[in-house]
């Protein structure tokens, strides 16, 4: 039996020139376990709350929402994690909003679970609609094609708190094994992305022709199995992609294991950390093909290819990437970056310790194939291959080097031909000082490198004290601010 509460009249009438009628006649509609959520929603008006008990419901239908402004909402434990399960039991799809929905249709505290579609949108699927999602946990749902845990069609849901766990899309060339995005812009706040998996294209999230905001996000752990598979996390054609203060940790596909842009994509990165991504064949962090790219104040660490582009490979296009470090990466061409047909303009990018996994590696921090990228302010230092340790340059490449230090990286600084506008420092050996002072020296070796960037990472958000370098009470961008600017020998 569902229990109705409603506003109490005193409540209704100091409020009453503030509110709309429907607010005035909103009430509690309370779903015991066992009952059927379905009829409360049927039985809701704009503004009603359908609530939840702490339990699992176990619907016989997906759950639809009929276009109405309503919420519903589930219970919280002591922590403030959902409680209160809606599973559909490898079955049958959860939810469904297909009636006009706006950002008025609210679910908040729930965990979608073992939702099932032969085709398409396991947890949930969107369709000309924008709900709101908020504090909300899918997973174990599946699909066959794509959104294992959610499919959007024109749409735009907007997703706050989030997270999106062990969602699969099971196809041969499945895409989307959380969320795939059809002629759709979700935004997404606060959420995380972990072990979730597809066939073919975006083990976290696959976009077509959709623009997606997507801000702190973490991507941990996606997976796209194919051989030939793209973007373990991401996956962008023909959109438009927008990234900021996110993570991507330990994600893997052949092309792009974190985000694989193409087809005309734009893509704006930044301020976001790549750690221990991994490719088989291009990019173990990005893989970019005619896209348009800017990346700006991100970390690149350990990340590794088998091939090309152990943290970037860009391939046609013109990238922007500024103020970036690239530490730790491997790959046989191109340990940091590999560039075919491409140009990028480096900015004031630091490229530390990366080094070429194969016998017959090139390129420890680039790698360029008739391409001509503009190199200003950056720095190359103690990268390794068998040809190139900082640069290999083949076909017609000729990067252009503006302010720019490459020293003590084996074997050999730049191999193949290059333009020097001024300013540039080649030498085998690195001057001591070439980034200032020594405060980032965490292991107290004499040098800030990545073994003290590892140090301060594995500590991030804490209170330290090891890597709390400015002792603010918290490991943050700040002190890794501090750690960069002092990059290198120490005085």
């Amino acid at each position: 039996m569902l229990k109705r509460c409603g506003i109490g009249s005193a409540a209704v009438f100091a409020g009453s020139l503030l509110m709309s009628l429907s607010s005035l006649h909103a009430e509690t509609i309370v779903v015991p376990l066992g009952g059927d959520i379905q009829e409360a929603i049927e039985s809701a008006v704009p503004g009603d709350i359908v609530q939840l008990e702490a339990g699992v419901y176990a619907p016989k239908a997906t759950l639809t929402t009929k276009g109405k402004a309503i919420t519903l909402l589930g219970s919280t434990d002591q922590t403030g994690a959902p409680v209160s399960w809606i599973d559909g039991a490898n079955v049958i799809r959860v939810l469904r909003c297909s009636d006009g929905e706006t950002t008025d249709t609210v679910f908040e505290n729930l965990v979608i679970a073992n939702g099932f579609d032969p085709s398409d949108g396991g947890g949930m699927y969107t369709l000309n609609s924008s709900p709101t999602m908020i504090n909300c946990i899918f997973r174990d749902n599946s699909a066959q094609y794509v959104g294992g845990a959610i499919f959007n069609i024109n749409s735009n849901p907007t997703y706050s708190a989030c997270s999106f766990i062990e969602n699969t899309t099971y196809g041969q060339l499945s895409r989307g094994g959380a969320m795939g995005n059809r002629a759709s812009n979700p935004v997404l706040t606060d959420c995380v992305f972990r072990s979730n998996g597809a066939n073919g294209a975006g083990g976290g999230m696959h976009n077509d022709e959709s623009a997606p905001s997507i801000v702190n996000t973490e991507f941990v752990q996606n997976k796209v199995a194919y051989l030939y598979g793209n973007g373990g996390a991401i996956y962008a054609e023909q959109s438009d992609v927008d990234v900021r203060d996110c993570v991507f940790e330990a994600n893997t596909a052949a092309y792009g294991g974190a985000i694989h842009s193409t087809e005309e994509t734009s893509v704006r990165v930044l301020n976001s950390l790549f750690m221990r991504n991994s490719s088989n064949e291009f990019g173990g962090a990005m893989y970019n093909r005619f896209s348009e790219v800017f990346v700006s104040d991100c970390t690149f660490d350990r990340n590794a290819s088998t091939l090309h582009g152990g943290a970037m490979q860009n391939i046609f296009g013109t990238p922007l990437i500024e103020n970036c470090l690239f530490v730790g990466q491997y790959a046989a061409f191109g340990a940091a970056m590999n560039n075919v047909y491409c140009s990028p303009t480096l900015d004031n990018c630091l490229f530390i310790e990366n080094k070429t996994v194969s016998g017959f590696g090139f390129g420890g921090g680039l790698y360029n194939s008739d391409s001509s990228p503009l190199i200003q302010d950056c720095a190359f230092e103690r990268n390794g291959a068998n040809f190139g340790g900082g640069m290999f340059s083949t076909g017609t490449a000729s990067p252009i080097l503006v302010r720019t230090i490459v020293c003590g990286n084996v074997v050999d600084q730049i191999v193949g031909s290059y333009v020097d506008q001024g300013g540039n420092a080649i030498t085998e050996d690195c001057v001591a000082g070439f980034y200032g002072a020594c405060d980032g020296d965490l292991e107290g070796d004499g040098v800030v490198d990545g073994r003290d960037l590892s140090v301060l990472l594995s500590g991030w958000g804490s209170a330290g004290p090891r890597g709390d370098i400015d002792q603010n009470g918290v490991i943050n961008g700040q002190d890794l601010a501090i750690l960069l600017g002092g990059w290198g020998r120490c005085f």
